[in-house]
């Protein structure tokens, strides 16, 4: 069927196609105002582009029983994955987090997480550190306002001053490994809702207002080896009791 082989025609209202038809030609059947219903038959496909542009938008396609078809819809375009979290790692040290950084875990080639490294990153939610890291570098989750949860493993050797200061919504430290020996000042600071957390006796130094402006923390359970006891004690908030275990 050539192009605007019917064009115009105002009083046609219906069309029963051929089966012989192989193409439609563009605006064929354009400005065929009465046109409503149309009969393809099997191996005309309406949906191709050309057969689209053939006819008026009002038109309804109808099989030789005169059953309504349905319209071929393309799929819709798969959204492309988040990007995965990219690591720099310089000489060991974690520098930077670039992609998607909301539940990650640092990759066994670290062996320091780098100061400020995740500095006010308020998308991070997770954060699970393997056994290869040996230190928590100064301020590195600082102002995670959204960090949840972080999880360790034994061979960190030390959380460093600030290191998760201002982490507002994390609720669970899970066990400070029995290899740390220092927790820094004010690692701990501003995590408003911690709850939980043991000391093991390895730690033998705990920075000056580690645990302070924590109001839902109210003990924390510590081994009785624990070197750092007697200090910790001192310096603690009034409404956090220490527990020997």
């Amino acid at each position: 069927m050539g192009i605007a082989t019917f064009k115009d025609c105002a009083s046609l209202s219906y069309v029963g196609l051929p089966k012989s038809l192989k193409t439609i030609g563009e605006e064929a059947f354009k400005g065929c105002k009465s046109l409503t219903r149309v009969h393809l038959p099997e191996g005309v496909s309406y949906a191709k582009e050309g057969n689209k542009r053939s006819f008026p938008a009002t038109v309804k396609f109808v099989d030789e029983n005169g059953v309504l078809l349905q319209a071929e819809k393309k799929a819709a375009p798969t959204p492309p994955p988040a990007p995965k979290p990219l690591f720099d790692i310089i000489d060991g040290v974690l520098r930077a987090c670039r992609g998607e950084c909301k539940r990650i875990t640092i990759p066994v080639s670290a062996k320091e997480i780098g100061a400020c490294v995740f500095l006010n990153h308020t998308e991070l939610l997770t954060v699970n550190v393997p056994g290869t890291v040996r230190k928590i570098g100064k301020s590195a989750f600082e102002g995670c306002k959204n960090l949840e949860l972080v999880t360790f493993a034994h061979g960190l050797f030390e959380i460093g001053d600030w290191a998760f200061k201002d982490c507002e919504k994390l609720e669970f430290v899970d066990d400070i490994p029995d290899t740390v020996t220092k927790i820094g000042a004010r690692a701990f600071c501003g995590c408003k809702n911690l709850n939980t957390l043991q000391i093991s006796a390895s730690v033998k130094e705990v920075g000056a207002g580690a645990f302070d402006d924590c109001p839902a923390l109210k003990e924390i359970k510590i081994s009785k080896k624990a070197p750092c006891y007697r200090a910790l004690k001192k310096m603690l908030p009034e409404h956090i009791k220490l527990v020997k275990v």
